[in-house]
């Protein structure tokens, strides 16, 4: 398992201390590494109306196999239709849950992501503006490639992309666009 790529925007889904079983084989502490819904799903979702348990959990079962990326330590090629009673339904009904809990208080989730947003999210998205490159690509870029890019940008435009600097009073760093005309 490659831990450093695991993925931009997925989630971790922890069974701290759980004993789960899967393909006759005990594992503790699991954790699943999954993406959430996309809008599309989310939508078929709320469409389907889920009548009973065994519904529920046929729904869970396919949002288990469309949104599980990996999980650690288990083997390639494990049956996990044998893993232990609730395993996959828990899953999905926590990928189901967590991907509701954006559009349910969207406020709240714009600004928790907001909060999140660092020097690296900046720079990237400046330099996918300025060099009209993709964003998703730019913020695959290595980080001495993305500082050397953002660079360029500032050199090439320098009345509109700002050198990085230090802040008065705070360890944080100013980067950006400039605003005045």
């Amino acid at each position: 398992m490659n831990t450093v790529n695991l993925g931009a925007g997925n989630i971790l889904i922890p069974f701290n201390n759980s004993i789960i079983e899967i393909d006759g084989i005990i594992y503790k502490d699991l954790v699943v590494i999954a993406r959430l819904l996309n809008s599309e799903e989310i939508t078929r979702v709320l469409r389907i109306s889920v009548k009973d348990a065994y519904g529920a959990d046929e729904m869970f079962e396919d949002i288990f196999r469309s949104c599980v990326v990996s999980i650690p330590g288990i083997k390639d090629g494990s049956d996990l239709e044998k893993s232990s009673a609730g395993f996959i339904a828990t899953v999905g009904s926590a990928i189901l849950s967590k991907s509701m809990s954006h559009i349910d208080d969207p406020i709240k989730t714009f600004k928790e992501y907001t909060e999140n947003v660092d020097i690296l999210d900046t720079m990237s998205a400046i330099v996918s503006k300025y060099l009209s490159t993709p964003y998703l690509e730019v913020k695959k870029l290595p980080i001495n490639k993305l500082f050397e890019m953002y660079a360029v940008c500032h050199k090439a435009f320098p009345n509109e992309v700002t050198e990085i600097k230090e802040q008065e009073d705070t360890i944080n760093k100013d980067v950006g666009v400039n605003t005045d005309d």
